[in-house]
């Protein structure tokens, strides 16, 4: 039941207090819970009974109009009687004052008790007091705040490790392995690239052509050996939250510089005493040869250097798809570079009998340079699996890198004479690098290389790991330096060429393309912090 402190409204003005017989809306001017105590009025809720010769009675208090407090007694068993307690009779007079007395104190008694529990009267309704009459106000007790929802511990970062303007990176200084970089060592293997025929040799009469009896091919014809080259990854990552759920990651994978040098040197063999470089003339159409060693007459060599490099670097977003206690397996999405980079360069060196000049000239260097070039610019998605069993853990990642891909030619050839009593002149083209081909060319396209990558390692000291893993990726339509020769040649724009111009401009640019297969396998530790 509620309860209403004393001097409150009423609820209802039809509603029968606790207090008395008559209806709230006669006792709009009864007096407070004070005076009726000094008129020696009972308020409580409840009659208070006393016994005596056996009949139980009952002092019940009740207000009359006329404000005055007249105690009655009334029997509650055996015969029923109402008469007030100041009427009796004298032979009862020291009853009627014991009576009144017990009835008295009972009053006092139980306005005292009711006094104390005033605050539990909150659905209580008194009369209003008297206008002249101080009124005690109600004080509101205030409710106790609700108890905060807290999070299980370790749920929420403490509040200086959270984001902040002033230390942004505070948050990772102690939270266990949200940094990580790592170091590797591959030694690779890659597709070998190919060389048409740039060195012959023969006896005298043969001239080094092809087709001819006796000639040979030295340098070309057969793919250039690349095989087991050093290389590198270097890949580190950030977590930016504590759930390990959201991050970034960035990496860089390198193959390193390879050159294989094809010599053919000027030492006279007794069954090979000519030296040349084979081409295909396109005016007469047929085969031909520009001589570097002819007994009697000049001697020399020629040197093809062939190099290649390859490098790849990503940035990703890392995003966590599924996590449990011993695996995970993250997205991946973010920019991808390669760069595949193919040279050849070929220098012939040659020194012209006094006797014999040629064109005046006693010695004769010619370079040709082929350089080739290769890029990926685009976007990666990856699919990346770890799984864990002890200190002992793998992963797979597999990735798709797509977007547009540029290749470019560049074609370079001088031609340097130093003839006596005479400055070195200097010519644009060499022997196959020639004006019809010299310069940059370049394309674009669209191109995807997938690429997986598997690792099994071992953690130590919760930080450490050292592990071995294995790379391979497969990109289509790259240009190779190589098949970009064009042996086709015009002799006309030969720079020592005297011939009128004629024919075909040829060699030219080609843009043959080739696959690029690169794998290989590697060794690292990684470091977690």
């Amino acid at each position: 039941m509620s309860r209403q402190c004393c001097g409150a409204m009423p609820g209802s003005s039809m509603r029968r207090s606790q207090f008395d017989a008559l209806p709230i809306s006669q006792r709009r001017e009864m007096p407070s819970m004070a005076a009726c105590l000094s008129l020696n009025c009972q308020v409580s809720r409840g009659a208070r009974s006393f016994s005596k010769a056996g009949v139980a009675r009952q002092i019940a208090p009740f207000y009359t109009n006329d404000r005055t407090v007249t105690p009655v007694a009334t029997c509650t068993s055996g015969a029923s009687c109402a008469m007030p307690i100041a009427s009796l009779g004298a032979s009862r007079a020291g009853e009627g004052r014991m009576f009144k007395h017990a009835a008295t104190g009972l009053i006092l008694l139980a306005g005292l008790a009711e006094l104390g529990r005033a605050d539990e009267f909150a659905g209580d309704t008194v009369p209003p007091p008297p206008a002249a009459m101080p009124v005690a106000q109600p004080v509101a007790t205030p409710e106790a705040p609700p108890a905060p929802l807290l999070p299980p511990p370790g749920a929420v970062a403490p509040v200086d490790l959270q984001w902040g303007w002033i230390y942004p990176f505070q948050a990772f200084s102690n939270a266990p392995r949200n940094i990580w970089l790592e170091a590797e060592y591959f030694l690779f293997n890659s597709t070998q690239p190919g060389l048409p025929p740039l060195v012959t040799g023969g006896p005298q009469g043969s001239q080094g052509v092809i087709g001819q009896p006796g000639t040979v091919i030295l340098v070309g014809g057969i793919d250039v050996d690349h095989q087991n080259r050093s290389g590198g990854r270097f890949h580190g990552g950030l977590w930016l939250d504590y759930d390990q759920s959201f991050g970034i990651e960035g990496g860089y994978l390198f193959a390193g510089e390879r050159t294989v040098h094809l010599p053919a040197g000027a030492q006279v063999r007794p069954l090979m005493p000519v030296l040349a470089r084979p081409f295909y003339d396109v005016v007469d159409q047929q085969q031909s040869s520009s001589l570097v060693v002819q007994p009697n007459l000049r001697t020399g060599l020629v040197d093809v250097a062939y190099s290649t490099f390859f490098q790849a670097a990503d940035f990703s977003v890392i995003c966590n798809r599924s996590c449990g206690p011993n695996h995970r397996i993250d997205l991946l999405v973010g920019f991808r570079f390669m760069e595949l980079d193919d040279e050849i360069r070929i220098i012939e060196l040659s020194k012209i009998d006094r006797n014999a000049p040629l064109n005046g000239a006693t010695r004769l260097d010619i370079q040709d340079e082929f350089e080739t070039r290769t890029r990926l610019i685009g976007a990666q998605v990856a699919l990346r699996a770890e799984f864990h069993h002890g200190c002992w853990f793998g992963s797979v990642l597999g990735r798709v890198s797509f977007g547009g891909m540029e290749q470019q030619i560049s074609n370079f050839g001088v031609t340097y004479i130093d003839a006596p009593d005479q400055a070195p002149e200097v010519y644009n083209g060499g022997f196959l690098a020639l004006p019809s081909n010299t310069g940059i060319r370049d394309r674009w396209k669209f191109a995807a290389v997938p690429e997986l990558s598997l690792k099994l390692g071992y953690t130590f000291w919760h930080r450490y790991t050292v592990f071995a893993s294995y790379t391979v990726l497969y990109w289509q339509d790259v240009l190779r330096a190589g098949d970009q020769i064009d042996l086709r040649i015009n002799p006309v724009q030969l720079p020592l060429s005297q011939a009128p111009s004629r024919g075909p401009n040829l060699p030219e640019f080609l843009f043959n393309e080739a696959d690029y297969w690169l794998h290989g396998i590697g060794i690292g530790c990684e470091i977690r912090f």
